[in-house]
């Protein structure tokens, strides 16, 4: 397996270097994530004009070998035997259907391999979590998944996700690699630290808590950290917001759960994941540069434990861009330092990847990593 990253600014930039790669490399599989103000259909058009299938999705930040690059279109070339992987894609998967869209994603990898890992990229609209369930109910067991939600540089919540066969806002990207040729592993870090006590989360419908300590959940949320200085201002209640995550309990690990913005009328919080009435959870705060240092020596434990792998994909949390700012790029930086193998990866709505105790969940201001590898 072969693997080269390209960073581009525009689409003639990106031609013209993948011109230049086509002349020593052949490549089956691109992965891309791309500011909104590049065209995805004319992205997915020069893929299919050489015959490589992509898995695309837009960004909220773009991440290139080790550096974070706005406004440009991120991608890794894969010169891989297209025996070894395909694509599932759909165009609608609202969320009350997203379970019977992860069943269906893991009956029709089932047909392709007996043992499918996978890598996912999905709509605003579509339920994380339930994508997994039903992923697992069709496999029998736990699925191998990594990935992420599509994410929106223009602010507009209108993030898209691409392939070969089309451009949808509303849709599930899945990408299915044969387990027994290639093999893909990662892990999921946030390093947040708890405050306060203990909370129930008493009133919920989906990604919106209603009460919390059958109290109105905005309310909590104002005596715990006040209100904004301008609530009429969306990116500083975004802003405001991210800062202080929920950690809620499930399954024996710890889930951040960001608050998005909040409903006034309904004195709500809408959060960037599903929350389940009955939860659990201690809110949190960013410790500093300890948050770094724990995601860097994750990085180094997770190196001790594995053989070098051809390439890596982060799927970094928006919210924990906003939140830690310039350390973030000192995270990145790191990460790319420590196999200084191709790397690219975006900043994403949420996460999907493998906790402390190898369980896989949604996550919220977390970062997940997935590394690739032939057998």
């Amino acid at each position: 397996m072969k693997a080269l990253t390209l960073s581009a600014q525009s689409l003639s930039d990106l031609k013209a270097q993948l011109g230049e790669t086509l002349k020593t490399m052949s490549p089956t599989l691109a992965i891309c994530f791309s500011d909104t103000s590049h065209d995805p259909g004319q992205i997915a058009h020069l893929m299919t004009e050489h015959n490589i299938t992509l898995f695309g999705s837009t960004s909220a930040g773009e991440i290139n070998q080790g550096q974070i690059i706005d406004g440009s279109i991120a991608l890794i070339l894969m010169e891989i035997d297209q025996s070894s992987f395909d694509i599932f894609f759909v165009e609608r998967a609202m969320a009350e259907r997203s379970s019977e869209t992860g069943k269906e994603f893991g009956d029709y990898a089932l047909s392709k391999f007996e043992d499918p890992s996978f890598m996912i990229i999905f709509s605003q609209f579509t339920n994380g979590e339930e994508i997994i369930k039903g992923l697992n109910q069709s496999l029998g067991r736990e699925a191998n998944v990594y990935g992420g939600m599509a994410s929106d540089s223009a602010e507009v919540l209108a993030p898209k996700l691409y392939t070969n066969a089309g451009v949808v806002s509303d849709g599930f990207l899945g990408l299915i690699f044969d387990n027994t040729k290639v093999e893909i592993s990662g892990f999921a870090i946030s390093g947040w630290e708890a405050i306060g006590t203990e909370h129930t989360i008493t009133k919920a419908k989906f990604n919106e808590i209603l009460e919390i300590n059958d109290q109105p959940a905005l309310d909590f949320f104002i005596k715990f950290f006040g209100f904004y200085s301008n609530p009429d201002d969306d990116k500083e209640v975004a802003t405001v917001n991210s800062q202080y995550p929920l950690q809620v309990m499930r399954d024996g690990d710890l889930v951040l759960r960001a608050p998005l913005y909040s409903d006034n009328e309904k004195r709500s919080l809408i959060m960037a994941g599903p929350v389940h009435e009955g939860e659990k959870f201690k809110f949190s705060v960013s410790p500093g540069f300890e948050v770094i240092d724990n995601t860097i020596r994750e990085m180094q434990t997770y190196q001790e434990q594995h053989d070098q792998p051809t390439a890596q994909i982060l799927f970094s949390c928006k919210a924990r861009h906003w939140s830690f700012g310039p350390l973030v790029a000192k995270e990145v930086k790191a990460l790319d330092d420590t196999w200084n193998i191709p790397f690219v990866g975006f900043f994403t709505f949420g996460e999907i990847g493998r906790s402390f105790n190898r369980k896989v969940h949604y996550f919220n201001e977390t970062c997940c990593l997935v590394t690739i590898s032939e057998k």
